[in-house]
């Protein structure tokens, strides 16, 4: 397929990342919403399975950005996805055992999702306000093993 867009007079046509650089822009500034994907996900890619994926995107695409959180039931995910619950289930476990969300059960029907990081990263302690066996404990807690600490800063890598 070619695409060549003539937007002015001129007999040159448009690059097509143009137009998806005007689009991220046009998202950006209007605030309709949008989510990046990491690199890192595709390592993941032949673990999680064709299918699961969906669920990760879901969970993506609903949770806010600044804090990766969203909540929803296994129901109106189902429905959400046109599959059953037992699916969305068997998904979520596939994601949780490969560190990519959280699930935390709420006294309602739904579950609090948080997305974890797909690769290694550095907390700067000074970001975090000192509270940095807080932010060491609740990392481990959750499957993260501290690789040791360089000027102030904790490395933390996702062990499987």
């Amino acid at each position: 397929m070619s695409i060549k867009l003539n937007l002015s007079d001129s007999s040159t046509p448009l690059n097509p990342t143009f137009l998806y650089n005007k689009w991220i822009q046009y998202v950006k500034d209007n605030k309709t919403g949008y989510f990046m994907l990491p690199n890192s996900l595709e390592k993941y890619l032949p673990y999680i399975g064709s299918a699961a994926i969906n669920l990760y995107v879901f969970y993506a695409i609903h949770a806010k950005n600044g804090e990766g959180h969203s909540y929803y039931s296994n129901e109106t995910i189902a429905r959400t996805l046109k599959v059953t619950q037992k699916t969305i289930t068997n998904w979520n476990k596939t994601l949780q055992d490969l560190g990519l969300i959280i699930r935390k059960s709420r006294s309602n029907s739904s579950s609090d999702t948080y997305m974890l990081p797909l690769s290694d990263f550095i907390i700067d302690l000074k970001s975090v306000n000192n509270d940095k066996n807080k932010v060491i404990n609740f990392l481990e807690q959750e499957g993260y093993r501290n690789k040791g600490n360089i000027n102030l800063r904790v490395v933390l890598v996702k062990s499987f």
